[in-house]
């Protein structure tokens, strides 16, 4: 566990082989995002709140990783030429999370919503 100025920065319990971290001490992550990637994560560590607070835990906020955004845009895009196909294909071989969801269509229906 390593922790910079109170606030817990890498967590680990097991690795298998070995892990490195880069660690940017004062890095200003929300210079990179635009007004809707704000809202998003705004909107959803808003929402991991009322939920861990329902649950009595604690949580920590996410932050944004551009390293973590274009590689899901670079996936997102490949998907664009499957929207005919039903189903949504799953990314092989990754660590992350996924979260996908397939719409289509034109006007509303393509429209992208508030978070």
């Amino acid at each position: 566990k390593i922790s910079l100025d109170g606030t817990e920065v890498v967590k680990g319990d097991y690795f298998v082989g070995s892990k490195s971290h880069t660690i940017k001490v004062g890095y200003n992550y929300q210079s990179e995002m635009s007004a809707r990637d704000k809202e998003w994560l705004n909107a959803h560590n808003s929402r991991r709140r009322t939920y861990h607070k329902k649950a009595g835990k604690t949580v920590r906020n996410l932050k944004w990783s551009s390293t973590l955004a274009k590689n899901a845009k670079k996936w997102a895009s490949s998907l664009l030429s499957d929207c005919n196909s039903s189903g949504i294909n799953h990314e092989k071989n990754i660590e992350e999370g996924e979260n996908l969801a397939k719409n289509k269509g034109s006007g509303s229906w393509g429209a992208q919503p508030a978070a």
